[in-house]
């Protein structure tokens, strides 16, 4: 590798050469390429190649070798960790070696190099340089080797270190886009600087137009400086959760629960924004309340028994049948309001009969639940898809 004063000479302008090359690399694969390359061109080192260590197969894979190693050796082989090469990266410490074929697990005794320096890389492999001749190097070649090595060490931590942090940007950038829940981060005047794909379908805006767009733009009517300032106590650090109605594209309007919270980027404040729309289920929520205050305020009583006990009794219910409170029934059969034998009988022949074939029954029956007398009542029982049975009882 060196001769004379060409160590002296050459070496730090090779070096910042070959830094400048591996600087421009953007892969492991190419760094590597780059440092035989320079080993040859810049250093008198022909003969080289670098390995990868493999946990999966406990091997030095080669992954660059240098075009006169190929015709020397052929293709440079995966190496066991007992190999020279292997003994080196597990003790992580550089060796020469002044006659391969007299070493101690030398990898092929038929080898044509003779000479070798083998220099780990910490975390990842190794350099090998070498030799057809015996003792071919001298211990500036053996530094020069070293300090090739810590520098191809440096670029591929930088390498390692740009793909981790590239993976970490694209699993979140999956994250966010592959929510099914829209998400806005908007600044701290309000205006949306990013928004993820759901937030487009939500609104019915494309990403350009949602970009040039505020989050009060999405609110019909909407007091602005009252919401700059709920803007600005999320980004003080109050999270918060709250429902609105959401204006969309084609002016139709939306139920949309928003949950904000404050998040920094770079020294930056923004307000993360994810909404859901809940339409369907307010709208849900808004029969239910319907059918339940329609139930409250009908003359007929109606109950619900799941497995003949009952679930749900309503007022008027409870009243009939000469109870003050309906919780007095809840998980209580339909048999205890009925004392005569022979009456629960008839239910059962009868009513419950049809309940399974038809799916429904009405009729007259005589109540007559303890302590309260007896008195007849119209009984209509129809059963669900679920297996619940809705009864409607009136006073005849």
């Amino acid at each position: 590798m060196s001769d004379g004063d060409t160590y002296t000479e050459h070496t730090p302008s090779g070096l910042l050469e070959l830094s400048s090359e591996l600087n421009q690399a953007s892969s492991i694969e190419d760094v590597s390429v780059v440092a035989v390359r320079m080993l040859d061109l810049n250093f008198d080192a022909p003969l080289s190649a670098i390995w990868e260590f493999d946990d999966g197969s406990n091997e030095l894979c080669p992954i660059a070798e240098s075009a006169e190693a190929h015709e020397v050796i052929g293709d440079a082989p995966r190496l066991p960790t007992d190999s020279l090469a292997g003994r080196v990266y597990r003790q992580d410490h550089p060796k020469a070696f002044g006659d391969v074929h007299e070493a101690d697990a030398t990898h092929n005794p038929d080898s044509p190099i003779r000479s070798e320096i083998i220099v780990p890389i910490s975390d990842f492999g190794v350099l090998s340089v070498g030799a057809t001749e015996v003792d071919a190097f001298s211990k500036s070649d053996f530094e020069l080797a070293k300090l090739v090595a810590s520098t191809l060490e440096a670029a591929i931590s930088r390498i390692r270190q740009h793909e981790h942090l590239q993976a970490e940007r694209d699993w979140a950038h999956t994250l966010f886009e592959g929510s099914n829940d829209a998400i806005f981060i908007s600044d701290s005047d309000a205006n949306l600087v990013q928004v993820n794909r759901a937030a487009c379908e939500l609104t019915g805006y494309d990403r350009e137009a949602l970009l040039s767009m505020r989050i009060p733009d999405l609110r019909k009517e909407v007091d602005v400086d009252g919401y700059q300032e709920y803007h600005d106590q999320i980004l003080a650090g109050d999270p918060a959760t709250n429902e609105a109605e959401l204006l969309r594209s084609d002016n139709t309007q939306i139920d949309v629960e928003f949950s904000n919270r404050g998040i920094e980027r770079d020294g930056t404040s923004y307000v993360h924004t994810v909404a859901r729309d809940v339409t369907e289920q307010r709208e849900r929520q808004r029969r239910l309340e319907s059918f339940k205050s329609a139930i409250e305020n009908a003359s007929d009583g109606i109950a619900i028994l799941d497995d003949e006990e009952y679930t749900y009794v309503d007022q008027t219910h409870t009243d009939m049948y000469g109870f003050d409170d309906p919780d007095e029934l809840l998980g209580q059969t339909w048999g205890e309001l009925y004392t005569d034998a022979a009456e629960i009988e008839r239910i059962e022949d009868e009513a419950l009969s049809a309940l399974r074939s038809d799916g429904e029954w009405r009729g007259t029956v005589t109540a007559s639940p303890e302590g309260k007398g007896e008195f007849p009542t119209e009984l209509s029982l129809t059963r669900l898809e679920d297996g619940r049975i809705v009864c409607v009882v009136r006073d005849v």
